[in-house]
């Protein structure tokens, strides 16, 4: 019975010392229009460890800006400057266990203002 027992507790600890959570996006996410019409998203976040967040952002089903980063705390990532005449733009966020090339997790989809176009 102790070597059960033993055993049992054993393979919870392993568990839970080689889970690891996913990059947390925050509310206030978004994208928004600029005065200069060009648009920018802000990513707030909180992660425990090195955790990686891809984005993809898109006008129209065109990619316009593609990345990876990598951190460890709270913060907030900006992406200015991002064009897209027709004003649908959206970004998807996709959150990682650890690399970019981990496992990741269910991504979030956030799109800009509406009617914001030219």
């Amino acid at each position: 019975m102790k070597k059960i027992l033993f055993s049992t507790a054993m393979f919870a600890l392993t568990t839970a010392a080689f889970s690891q959570e996913c990059f947390q996006v925050l509310s206030g996410t978004r994208i928004q229009r600029e005065l200069n019409g060009t648009y920018t998203l802000i990513i707030n976040y909180s992660t425990t460890g090195n955790k990686a967040l891809e984005v993809l952002v898109k006008c129209d089903n065109n990619v316009i800006k593609t990345d990876c980063f990598i951190n460890n705390g709270n913060g907030v990532q900006t992406y200015p400057m991002l064009t897209c005449n027709s004003g649908n733009i959206s970004a998807i966020l996709t959150p990682h266990e650890g690399s970019c090339n981990s496992r990741s997790c269910t991504p979030q989809t956030f799109f800009g203002p509406a009617g914001a176009g030219f």
